[in-house]
């Protein structure tokens, strides 16, 4: 039983590989347009004469 579940497990391996390269593949040819990064906010220094929240 313990063998049949490696060997599911290598293929959900293989799979995934398999989609990623077919993924990155389609949008190196043009066929899919590649997501675009989201913006990652970034907060500015608080000054030391603003109280900090609690």
């Amino acid at each position: 039983m313990a063998h049949k579940t490696r060997i599911k497990q290598e293929g959900s391996t293989m799979k995934a590989w398999l989609n990623r390269v077919c993924w990155e593949l389609a949008v190196a040819l043009g066929f899919i347009e590649s997501p675009r990064p989201q913006p990652i906010p970034v907060r500015a220094e608080r000054t030391k004469s603003v109280p900090p929240r609690h």
